[in-house]
């Protein structure tokens, strides 16, 4: 296996851990002896299908809180009653949730079980208000930030680098030909004759 082998596989290994570290962190807030940290796939969020993950800890030991009740309410920009994206199809709009009130977030089918996430739909850009509603042991605690999420963009961004693995293996195999062919005539270069009198 030579070195162009070698990166182009470094590269695919290194984009895969890339894309299932589970998201990015947006905030994290400390209340009443708890730190709340609200992370969110993709990093980026734009306005369509956002996972959504919440790590409730102790604020003093940062061990995680896992018998928590979380439940999370998204109010869009300026309070206006959600709209739809330009590039959402007329099933994801009629799909989406009116309100985003009261939305679940539980520990079952999330990567990382420490977290309560929930995949939710998010109509449209802007700086959507999130608040959280954490209840353990009796006591509740309001948790607000806030989330910017980006308009939504064609959808073959999001798969862009899909894309990519086929244009380097066909530069792979066009490139390391010729560069083989190269170092060939190379070393094989005619030498000079010598000079010989008959």
């Amino acid at each position: 296996m030579n070195r162009w082998h070698f990166s182009v596989l470094l590269t695919i290994a290194l984009a895969g851990r890339a894309l299932a570290d589970g998201g990015a962190l947006q905030f994290s807030r400390v209340s009443q002896g708890i730190q709340v940290s609200v992370f969110t796939s993709p990093g980026v969020p734009a306005a369509g299908l956002v996972e959504l993950n919440v790590l409730v800890q102790n604020a003093s030991t940062h061990s995680a809180v896992l018998d928590a009740d979380v439940a999370a309410t998204l109010v869009p920009p300026n309070g206006n009653r959600p709209g739809s994206s330009a590039w959402a199809p007329p099933i994801c709009a009629a799909a989406s949730s009116p309100d985003l009130q009261d939305i679940q977030l539980n520990r079952s089918g999330v990567q990382n079980l420490l977290c309560y996430g929930a995949t939710i739909q998010i109509p449209h850009g802007g700086n959507w208000k999130l608040a959280l509603r954490v209840a353990r042991a009796g006591q509740v605690d309001l948790i607000e930030g806030e989330l910017r999420v980006a308009d939504q963009v064609a959808p073959w961004t999001s798969y862009w680098h899909l894309f990519l693995l086929p244009i380097v293996a066909v530069a792979g195999f066009v490139v390391v030909p010729r560069r083989q062919q190269r170092d060939t005539l190379v070393g094989n270069k005619v030498r000079p004759r010598s000079g010989g009198s008959s």
